[in-house]
């Protein structure tokens, strides 16, 4: 006998989140997406020595909008101000 004839057979239903679940995720997602782009336009409002105190340039700002509408360009931004904390860092 293997361990797999042993698992009790689990219902698809739940396993799968309700509707009123997947709903309250999307609007959830909606919101920290939305609350994102927001702090990233206050960032783009920024002068170039604020950005440069924080580690970003404004091309970099340009680069972190071209994600696609549905994206979040926070995330991009972290993404290359980590890529150049690592360069400057060098390897360990």
């Amino acid at each position: 006998m293997t361990a797999c004839d042993c698992a009790a057979p689990v219902s698809r239903i739940s396993v799968r989140p309700s509707a009123l679940a997947r709903l309250g995720l999307d609007v959830r997602r909606l919101l920290t997406l939305w609350r994102n782009r927001r702090a990233f336009n206050r960032l783009c409002e920024m002068t170039e020595a604020e950005l440069a105190d924080i580690g970003v340039s404004r091309s970099d700002l340009h680069d972190a909008l071209e994600v696609r509408f549905a994206g979040d360009p926070t995330a991009r931004l972290r993404a290359i101000a980590d890529a150049r904390a690592t360069i400057v860092a060098g390897p360990l």
